[in-house]
Protein backbone atom coordinates (compact mmCIF):
# COMPACT_ATOMS: atom_id res chain seq x y z
CA UNK A 1 0.00 0.00 0.00
CA UNK A 2 2.76 2.14 1.04
CA UNK A 3 4.76 1.98 -2.52
CA UNK A 4 1.29 2.05 -4.42
CA UNK A 5 0.98 5.77 -2.31
CA UNK A 6 4.31 6.33 -3.54
CA UNK A 7 3.67 5.72 -6.53
CA UNK A 8 0.75 8.01 -7.13
CA UNK A 9 3.16 11.82 -6.25
CA UNK A 10 2.48 13.49 -8.33
CA UNK A 11 5.96 14.79 -10.17
CA UNK A 12 4.95 17.07 -12.57
CA UNK A 13 1.23 18.89 -12.48
CA UNK A 14 0.34 20.79 -15.50
CA UNK A 15 -3.10 22.43 -15.73
CA UNK A 16 -4.87 24.81 -18.16
CA UNK A 17 -7.06 27.57 -17.76
CA UNK A 18 -9.30 29.25 -19.73
CA UNK A 19 -8.17 32.67 -21.36
CA UNK A 20 -10.16 35.62 -20.03
CA UNK A 21 -12.15 37.73 -22.43
CA UNK A 22 -10.00 40.42 -22.60
CA UNK A 23 -7.30 38.40 -24.21
CA UNK A 24 -8.93 35.79 -25.67
CA UNK A 25 -8.35 36.84 -29.49
CA UNK A 26 -5.10 36.10 -28.65
CA UNK A 27 -5.04 33.73 -26.40
CA UNK A 28 -6.09 29.86 -26.36
CA UNK A 29 -5.27 29.59 -22.34
CA UNK A 30 -3.21 29.99 -19.42
CA UNK A 31 -1.49 27.15 -17.85
CA UNK A 32 1.06 26.20 -15.39
CA UNK A 33 3.47 23.14 -14.73
CA UNK A 34 4.94 22.36 -11.18
CA UNK A 35 7.48 20.55 -10.67
CA UNK A 36 7.69 18.04 -7.35
CA UNK A 37 10.19 19.51 -4.98
CA UNK A 38 11.46 16.28 -4.36
CA UNK A 39 13.23 15.36 -8.05
CA UNK A 40 13.24 16.73 -11.18
CA UNK A 41 11.72 16.21 -14.27
CA UNK A 42 12.25 15.55 -18.10
CA UNK A 43 9.23 17.04 -20.31
CA UNK A 44 9.23 15.30 -23.66
CA UNK A 45 7.88 18.01 -25.81
CA UNK A 46 6.21 16.88 -29.52
CA UNK A 47 6.50 19.18 -31.86
CA UNK A 48 3.29 21.16 -31.94
CA UNK A 49 3.68 24.64 -34.04
CA UNK A 50 2.38 26.25 -31.41
CA UNK A 51 3.72 29.48 -29.93
CA UNK A 52 4.13 30.18 -25.63
CA UNK A 53 4.70 33.18 -23.29
CA UNK A 54 5.94 31.81 -20.17
CA UNK A 55 7.15 32.87 -16.85
CA UNK A 56 9.78 30.01 -16.06
CA UNK A 57 10.97 30.33 -12.15
CA UNK A 58 10.07 34.05 -13.08
CA UNK A 59 12.08 34.67 -16.33
CA UNK A 60 9.96 35.35 -18.87
CA UNK A 61 10.90 33.35 -22.17
CA UNK A 62 9.16 32.81 -25.48
CA UNK A 63 8.81 29.39 -26.46
CA UNK A 64 8.52 29.66 -30.79
CA UNK A 65 6.99 27.17 -33.27
CA UNK A 66 8.56 23.84 -32.82
CA UNK A 67 8.81 21.22 -35.86
CA UNK A 68 10.71 18.64 -33.95
CA UNK A 69 10.43 16.48 -30.64
CA UNK A 70 12.81 17.94 -27.61
CA UNK A 71 13.23 17.01 -24.04
CA UNK A 72 13.10 19.72 -21.62
CA UNK A 73 14.73 19.03 -18.19
CA UNK A 74 12.93 20.61 -15.35
CA UNK A 75 15.07 21.10 -11.95
CA UNK A 76 13.36 20.10 -9.43
CA UNK A 77 10.85 22.92 -7.41
CA UNK A 78 10.07 24.46 -11.17
CA UNK A 79 7.55 26.50 -11.28
CA UNK A 80 6.28 27.62 -14.98
CA UNK A 81 3.28 30.19 -15.68
CA UNK A 82 2.61 30.00 -19.33
CA UNK A 83 -0.20 31.57 -21.82
CA UNK A 84 -0.42 29.75 -25.52
CA UNK A 85 -1.85 31.84 -28.38
CA UNK A 86 -4.07 30.75 -30.92
CA UNK A 87 -2.75 29.20 -34.02
CA UNK A 88 -1.33 31.65 -36.64
CA UNK A 89 -1.93 34.83 -34.28
CA UNK A 90 1.64 34.76 -32.61
CA UNK A 91 3.16 37.40 -34.38
CA UNK A 92 0.04 39.86 -34.15
CA UNK A 93 0.84 40.02 -30.27
CA UNK A 94 4.81 39.30 -30.24
CA UNK A 95 5.59 41.99 -32.96
CA UNK A 96 7.86 39.64 -34.54
CA UNK A 97 6.74 36.94 -37.09
CA UNK A 98 6.88 33.56 -35.75
CA UNK A 99 8.85 32.28 -38.44
CA UNK A 100 11.81 33.66 -37.06
CA UNK A 101 11.28 32.22 -33.54
CA UNK A 102 11.27 28.35 -35.38
CA UNK A 103 12.31 26.20 -33.03
CA UNK A 104 13.63 28.56 -31.03
CA UNK A 105 13.50 29.81 -26.91
CA UNK A 106 14.41 33.47 -26.23
CA UNK A 107 14.30 35.69 -23.56
CA UNK A 108 11.04 38.01 -23.71
CA UNK A 109 13.00 41.30 -23.20
CA UNK A 110 15.32 40.19 -26.71
CA UNK A 111 11.39 41.22 -28.47
CA UNK A 112 9.84 43.96 -26.16
CA UNK A 113 12.66 45.58 -24.41
CA UNK A 114 13.29 45.77 -20.55
CA UNK A 115 10.90 48.68 -20.61
CA UNK A 116 7.87 46.12 -21.99
CA UNK A 117 8.39 43.34 -20.17
CA UNK A 118 8.86 45.16 -16.61
CA UNK A 119 5.28 44.47 -15.46
CA UNK A 120 6.24 41.01 -15.98
CA UNK A 121 8.72 41.01 -13.08
CA UNK A 122 5.70 41.82 -10.93
CA UNK A 123 4.65 38.27 -11.23
CA UNK A 124 6.99 36.90 -8.99
CA UNK A 125 5.44 39.08 -5.80
CA UNK A 126 2.64 36.86 -6.15
CA UNK A 127 2.00 33.42 -4.41
CA UNK A 128 -1.21 31.94 -5.15
CA UNK A 129 -2.12 30.51 -8.64
CA UNK A 130 -4.81 33.08 -9.49
CA UNK A 131 -2.98 36.19 -8.14
CA UNK A 132 -0.24 35.15 -10.52
CA UNK A 133 -2.25 34.71 -13.93
CA UNK A 134 -4.25 37.94 -12.67
CA UNK A 135 -0.42 39.73 -12.70
CA UNK A 136 0.03 38.05 -15.78
CA UNK A 137 -2.95 39.03 -17.50
CA UNK A 138 -2.13 42.75 -16.57
CA UNK A 139 1.20 42.11 -17.69
CA UNK A 140 -0.17 41.24 -21.15
CA UNK A 141 -3.01 43.75 -21.31
CA UNK A 142 -0.60 46.22 -21.34
CA UNK A 143 0.90 44.84 -24.75
CA UNK A 144 -2.24 43.64 -26.10
CA UNK A 145 -2.53 47.78 -26.59
CA UNK A 146 0.36 47.97 -28.45
CA UNK A 147 -0.44 44.82 -30.76
CA UNK A 148 -1.06 44.71 -34.24
CA UNK A 149 -5.03 44.02 -35.79
CA UNK A 150 -5.47 40.42 -36.07
CA UNK A 151 -4.79 39.49 -39.75
CA UNK A 152 -7.79 38.55 -41.34
CA UNK A 153 -6.45 35.93 -44.49
CA UNK A 154 -4.85 34.43 -41.09
CA UNK A 155 -7.68 34.30 -39.17
CA UNK A 156 -9.32 32.80 -41.86
CA UNK A 157 -7.38 29.95 -42.65
CA UNK A 158 -7.29 29.20 -38.74
CA UNK A 159 -11.37 29.10 -39.21
CA UNK A 160 -10.86 26.74 -43.16
CA UNK A 161 -8.61 24.44 -40.83
CA UNK A 162 -11.08 23.85 -38.44
CA UNK A 163 -13.98 23.14 -40.81
CA UNK A 164 -11.69 21.12 -42.71
CA UNK A 165 -9.34 19.26 -40.98
CA UNK A 166 -8.36 16.43 -43.73
CA UNK A 167 -8.14 19.84 -46.16
CA UNK A 168 -4.74 19.78 -48.62
CA UNK A 169 -2.73 23.08 -48.39
CA UNK A 170 -3.52 23.61 -52.18
CA UNK A 171 -7.23 24.09 -51.23
CA UNK A 172 -6.83 26.06 -48.32
CA UNK A 173 -4.26 28.80 -50.50
CA UNK A 174 -7.84 28.43 -52.94
CA UNK A 175 -10.09 29.24 -50.03
CA UNK A 176 -8.19 32.57 -48.83
CA UNK A 177 -8.08 33.91 -52.51
CA UNK A 178 -11.99 34.53 -52.32
CA UNK A 179 -12.10 35.15 -48.19
CA UNK A 180 -9.24 37.49 -47.95
CA UNK A 181 -8.55 38.58 -51.54
CA UNK A 182 -5.07 37.07 -51.27
CA UNK A 183 -3.08 35.34 -54.57
CA UNK A 184 -2.83 31.57 -54.26
CA UNK A 185 0.91 32.29 -54.38
CA UNK A 186 1.00 34.52 -51.40
CA UNK A 187 -1.48 32.53 -49.92
CA UNK A 188 1.07 29.53 -49.99
CA UNK A 189 4.00 31.44 -48.50
CA UNK A 190 1.79 33.11 -45.82
CA UNK A 191 0.89 29.14 -44.94
CA UNK A 192 4.35 27.53 -45.38
CA UNK A 193 4.60 27.15 -41.77
CA UNK A 194 1.72 24.56 -42.39
CA UNK A 195 3.73 22.62 -44.28
CA UNK A 196 6.70 22.40 -42.18
CA UNK A 197 4.56 21.26 -38.96
CA UNK A 198 2.70 18.50 -41.19
CA UNK A 199 2.61 16.50 -44.08
CA UNK A 200 2.91 17.71 -47.25
CA UNK A 201 -0.26 17.76 -48.45
CA UNK A 202 -2.39 17.78 -45.29
CA UNK A 203 -3.47 20.39 -42.51
CA UNK A 204 -4.84 18.08 -39.99
CA UNK A 205 -1.67 17.38 -37.49
CA UNK A 206 -2.04 21.63 -37.38
CA UNK A 207 -5.80 21.69 -36.28
CA UNK A 208 -4.82 18.94 -33.91
CA UNK A 209 -2.70 21.47 -32.01
CA UNK A 210 -5.94 23.17 -30.66
CA UNK A 211 -6.70 20.54 -28.58
CA UNK A 212 -3.59 18.28 -27.20
CA UNK A 213 -1.33 20.24 -24.85
CA UNK A 214 2.19 20.09 -24.67
CA UNK A 215 2.37 17.95 -21.70
CA UNK A 216 1.53 14.52 -21.30
CA UNK A 217 2.22 11.00 -20.50
CA UNK A 218 0.05 11.34 -17.12
CA UNK A 219 -3.92 11.16 -16.94
CA UNK A 220 -6.34 13.73 -18.11
CA UNK A 221 -8.98 14.54 -16.32
CA UNK A 222 -12.23 16.79 -16.86
CA UNK A 223 -13.06 19.37 -14.96
CA UNK A 224 -15.78 21.98 -14.63
CA UNK A 225 -14.94 24.94 -16.83
CA UNK A 226 -15.19 27.99 -14.65
CA UNK A 227 -12.82 30.70 -14.65
CA UNK A 228 -10.85 29.42 -11.12
CA UNK A 229 -10.75 26.04 -12.18
CA UNK A 230 -8.77 23.94 -15.04
CA UNK A 231 -10.08 23.08 -17.95
CA UNK A 232 -7.13 20.45 -18.33
CA UNK A 233 -5.17 18.99 -16.17
CA UNK A 234 -2.11 16.41 -16.54
CA UNK A 235 -0.24 14.70 -14.02
CA UNK A 236 2.87 12.69 -13.93
CA UNK A 237 3.36 10.33 -11.17
CA UNK A 238 6.34 8.25 -10.01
Amino acid sequence: MARHQEQQIAISDYREFRAPPVLAEYLLCFWTQTISPSSEFTQRVLPDCCVDIILMNEVPMVIGPWTEPFDANLPAGTNVLGVRCHPGLASSLLGVPASELLNLSVPLCDLWGSGGTAAFTRIGDEIAVAARMSAMETALLARVAKASPVDIATKAGIQWIARHPHGRVEQLSRGLVSVAGKSSVASRRRWGMVRSCSSPCSVSSVFSILRPPRAFGGISLNLPQTPSTPIRRIWTGR
